[in-house]
Order: C-alpha cells, then sequence, then structure tokens
C-alpha cells in the first residue's frame, strides 16, 4: 500500500513540475518587439525613411486572425433567425 501512494505522490509531483515549466516556456516566448542588430541592419540593406503613401502591384494572401482585448468584445443575438451584416458602434 506504501509503494502505491509513493508512486502516485511522485507522479502528482512530476506532473506539477511540468505544468510550471510549460508556463515558463510560453511567458519565455511571449515577445511585443522585433529586435534587429546593426549587422543585420546593414546585412539587409535596410534603411530608415519618413513614412509616404505607396501602391503595390502584388497582392498576398495570409492566414490568422484578429483579437480584440476583452473590454472590446461583445456578444450580440437577433429577435428573428437570419445574420446579422452590419452593426453601428459609437
Amino acid at each position: 500500500m506504501n509503494k502505491i501512494i509513493i508512486l502516485a505522490s511522485v507522479l502528482m509531483i512530476a506532473a506539477c513540475s511540468k505544468d510550471k515549466q510549460a508556463a515558463n516556456e510560453a511567458e519565455n516566448t511571449k515577445e511585443e518587439a522585433i529586435l534587429i542588430s546593426p549587422e543585420q541592419f546593414k546585412a539587409n540593406d535596410m534603411s530608415l525613411v519618413s513614412p509616404s503613401k505607396m501602391s503595390f502591384e502584388e497582392t498576398i494572401s495570409v492566414n490568422g486572425y484578429i483579437d480584440v482585448p476583452p473590454e472590446f468584445k461583445a456578444s450580440i443575438s437577433t429577435f428573428y433567425p437570419g445574420y446579422v451584416k452590419k452593426i453601428t458602434l459609437i
């Protein structure tokens, strides 16, 4: 009986430590800025210019999603079956 209790407690401790490691990895991968070293800047022939309007002849397709902060999220419903096409907000 003691062996079962010891085995169960070792497994629980191991499981908890894996959760902490996963949480630390998630925190380490979250960055909000891209850092470019001066060597990378020079090697890729980058330059700083003032913003200007430009037209692009190529179109690109991308995948992804846009996430809004929780304070700006809303849930809507209709009284009758159908689709909501437009919502005018303040």
